[in-house]
């Protein structure tokens, strides 16, 4: 299997809507990019029907990108079943988009950090 070279339209703009993506995905694909990586900030921010019709139009594919903003941590007991439901929007947009992947880090937000203790760490392995 041949691999497609893409870019993430985080280079152009963010978040992404649909008049965005029509022009960055055009941009691209005159640039060389065989596909395009869509980050999925906010649910409704761009429309996975249309940028699979607008994909599909310039011989492009596509990649599912998360986006572990503001009330968005699986760590966290107050916002894991919110983030199971982001998480689960991400993977149905995949699938509008035949997307083979999802990606993103989707342990905690992003910029969270913590300290483990130090009878923690050295029992990891």
């Amino acid at each position: 299997m041949q691999r497609q070279l893409g870019v993430n339209t985080w280079v152009w703009v963010s978040p992404l809507d649909d008049e965005a993506l029509f022009e960055i995905a055009h941009r691209a694909r005159g640039i060389g990019y065989e596909l395009l990586e869509l980050p999925v900030e906010s649910p409704g921010d761009w429309s996975p029907e249309l940028a699979a019709e607008r994909l599909g139009e310039l011989g492009m594919g596509a990649r599912v990108v998360g986006a572990m903003g503001p009330g968005r941590d699986l760590l966290d007991d107050a916002l894991r079943e919110p983030t199971q439901d982001y998480l689960r929007h991400c993977v149905d947009v995949a699938v509008r988009l035949a997307s083979p992947t999802v990606a993103g880090p989707f342990t905690a937000r992003t910029g969270r950090v913590w300290r483990s203790a130090t009878s923690s760490r050295s029992t990891a392995t």
